[in-house]
């Protein structure tokens, strides 16, 4: 509601095909509530906290896995089926037709916004991005 007032010209006129991705859920209803559609999916990896390492996928998972269940203290089945089901919808970013990325200027949002975004580069298939838009939260 704050980005609405601070951004008076501003519409939500997205349509349902649209992926917003959020560091948590924290604003998701607020921004159903200023009338965006589409699918929303949360990134909750804390990137900022914990090992976070350039290793094989299968070590990462694990030691990802293992500090967030330890860290937040969670049943760690819970934390590597969220785990993977976070990865899986991340891992196909790079194929919506059109994405935002809601992100604040803490720690955690922009690890995230910088990963998203070498991954992007990294995978995508054409010589352009997917249409994206980066908005703060």
């Amino acid at each position: 509601m704050a980005f609405a007032l601070r951004h008076p010209h501003f519409a939500a006129d997205d349509e349902s095909k649209t992926q917003h991705w959020l560091c948590g859920n924290d604003i998701e209803h607020s921004l159903r509530l200023a009338g965006f559609h589409g699918t929303f999916h949360s990134y909750t990896d804390p990137l900022s906290m914990g090992p976070v390492q350039d290793i094989p996928f299968a070590d990462y998972r694990s030691a990802r896995c293992t500090f967030i269940q330890q860290a937040f203290k969670l049943d760690a089945d819970n934390v590597i089926r969220r785990f993977d089901k976070e990865q899986a919808q991340w891992q196909r970013l790079s194929d919506a037709e059109h994405a935002v990325l809601w992100c604040e200027a803490d720690p955690y949002d922009q690890l995230f916004l910088v990963r998203t975004l070498s991954t992007l580069e990294n995978n995508h298939k054409s010589s352009s991005l997917s249409p994206l838009t980066i908005y703060p939260a």
